[in-house]
């Protein structure tokens, strides 16, 4: 993690990403930079992947929350006595094929702007996007009932 002969060294850089690449040259026995730039391109998807993700969960509440938001007169959505319908218990799709076209588009976008940054074994985009799943998992949580795995994903 640090060389003692050097005095001046990138004392601002973050060290989790130094410390996946240099876990990655003990696991292997391999010390090249490659092994490192490869390590750190795929930390930089999957926080990307994470964020794509937050986004197909939310289109997944958005469809829930809306499809049992019909409440009438014994709280089921069924008015008392009555049978609940097939069509009544359906849930809209609209809102997960949203999430699935906004994660797939984020995809797109994110690799055709930092592109050169991600697959170049740049810090900087697995930080920003870490923070953006994050954000957007600990968004489902404060609006809604989140689950366990949102809150643990958002921490």
């Amino acid at each position: 993690m640090r060389v003692r002969e050097l005095l001046l060294g990138q004392s601002a850089y973050p060290p989790l990403v130094s410390a996946s690449s240099a876990l990655a040259w003990l696991v292997t026995g391999d010390q090249s930079v490659r092994l490192g730039v490869v390590v750190i391109a795929l930390l930089n998807t999957c926080a990307l992947a994470v964020a794509a993700f937050a986004l197909v969960e939310s289109g997944r509440q958005a469809a829930r929350r809306l499809g049992s938001g019909q409440d009438d007169d014994d709280g089921r959505g069924t008015p008392a006595g009555a049978q609940p319908s097939p069509s009544r218990n359906r849930m809209p799709i609209a809102p997960p094929v949203a999430g699935v076209a906004a994660a797939v588009l984020l995809v797109f976008v994110a690799f055709g702007i930092t592109e050169p940054f991600v697959t170049n074994g740049y810090a900087d985009p697995i930080w920003s996007l870490a923070a953006a799943g994050a954000v957007a998992y600990g968004l489902q949580v404060s609006s809604g009932p989140g689950t366990r795995s949102d809150q643990g994903v958002a921490i």
